[in-house]
This record gives C-alpha cells, structure tokens and sequence, in this order.
C-alpha cells in the first residue's frame, strides 16, 4: 500500500512529503503481522514569505477556523 504523509515541524519552515510503501508480511494467525516500510521518496516544500509568522500568530491565538481557510 502506498500511504503519502505530511508533517510541518515546530520550526515552520515548510512542510515535508514523504512517500512510503507498507507491506504487511503474513505471520501466525495470532500475531499481528509484521510490517515492512519502504522510504520511496520525500521532499520539503517551502512555505512563501510571511507564511510563517502567520502560522505562528494564528496557532498562538487558538483561532483553529482561520487555520483551515
């Protein structure tokens, strides 16, 4: 299965994509299976100029519906 994630750091600096390939491997029938996970490719993405101290403001004041315009 192919599963993208995306996390910005506490830094703000941008945000990072990363695509990775999970793979359960079959083990006994009581076990959880074993999972196997493949980095396939990751980049960071700039966030534009003032982006960051908007983002500071904005999750400083608690105002989450103007974080998610």
């Amino acid at each position: 299965m192919l599963v993208v994630g995306l996390m910005s750091g506490t830094s703000l600096d941008g945000i990072t994509a990363a695509l990775v390939d999970i793979e359960a491997e079959k083990t006994l029938q009581a076990s959880p299976p074993k999972l196997r996970i493949r980095l396939l490719e990751s980049e960071t993405f700039s966030f534009p100029p003032g982006a960051r101290e908007e983002l500071l403001c904005l999750s400083e004041s608690g105002d989450v519906p103007k974080l998610v315009v």
